[in-house]
């Protein structure tokens, strides 16, 4: 079995700020980033968009949407503090605009004061082909959100959403990921695709764009059946530990791809609605690299 080797000191010198939801049962959100960002050795502080119940794949739910006011109030009772001292910015769901708004007002406050910081965005809008966020937040995050990226996330829908183009066949998908790049974002990962050809194959798209040169490439494994919840926000966590733990993007795609899967293959098996992610633990601080393979293109 293939093991990972990375240098667990540089991962000391990073605190990470993640805004996503946060749910009292299950792994959404930031209930599995922040589990997943220990695991590694990486230090999270998690500021929550949502508190709910559970997560809304179940029939029913209750809870409360953070607002923007509160949002900002809670961020500056941290530079109070002098706590805001963060090397990366993590965010994922955030239904409300003027919320979103402030998450743009927090970004550029880390920025000012620590230009090195590393801002991973997973531009939660909408899945299997429907939005499930109010439109002025789709079109806050394509008009504004998207260039601020150093890493970008986006579902198949979500990145035919920001960029108006159907990936439907591997060259959609490559011009999908340049017209990202055009809009600001330096590395984007489109985080799951599924072409009408190979409806059974799930495909990973990649790319990281410098002034010098542009790196692309692809990661395809077999689908999984069921619907899972959490995978994005899972995804945008290990992205953050691995680039902090000092990978590169493709190298860090690949180990966060393996790990998913792993922990996709023991919750299909359990069952759960849950994803299993205590018991894949081990998976997560060594990724069972043999399980994918990036392809160069």
């Amino acid at each position: 079995m293939a093991t990972t080797t990375t240098n667990t000191s540089l991962c000391l010198n990073h605190r990470v700020l993640s805004i996503q939801s946060f749910v009292v049962h299950g792994y959404v959100g930031n209930k599995c980033s922040m589990f997943a960002l220990q695991a590694l050795g990486v230090d999270v502080d998690p500021l929550c968009t949502v508190q709910f119940s559970n997560h809304t794949g179940y029939p029913k739910w209750r809870g409360q949407i953070t607002s923007g006011e509160m949002l900002w109030e809670l961020f500056q009772g941290l530079c109070d503090n002098n706590l805001a001292d963060y090397t990366f910015l993590l965010t994922g769901y955030c239904r409300d605009a003027e919320a979103l708004s402030k998450i743009c007002d927090i970004y550029h406050y880390l920025k000012n004061k620590n230009p090195s910081l590393f801002y991973v965005c997973d531009p939660v809008m909408g899945d299997n082909n429907n939005l499930y966020v109010p439109v002025a937040v789709a079109e806050m995050y394509k008009h504004t959100v998207v260039k601020y990226a150093d890493v970008l996330l986006p579902n198949q829908t979500e990145c035919e959403y920001l960029t108006g183009i159907p990936l439907t066949t591997e060259s959609a998908a490559v011009s999908a990921m340049n017209k990202l790049h055009e809009m600001g974002a330096k590395t984007v990962i489109v985080t799951s695709i599924v072409f009408p050809e190979e409806p059974d194959t799930l495909f990973v798209f990649g790319s990281t764009s410098t002034p010098s040169c542009q790196d692309c490439f692809k990661i395809a494994v077999p689908r999984i059946s069921g619907y899972f919840s959490g995978t994005g926000d899972i995804f945008g966590a290990l992205m953050a530990a691995w680039t902090a733990k000092g990978l590169s993007s493709r190298d860090a795609c690949l180990h966060t791809v393996c790990t998913i899967r792993a922990i996709l293959m023991r919750t299909s098996q359990s069952g759960s609605k849950e994803l299993k992610l205590l018991q894949s633990v081990q998976d997560i601080v060594n990724p069972p690299l043999y399980l994918a393979s990036l392809i160069d293109l």
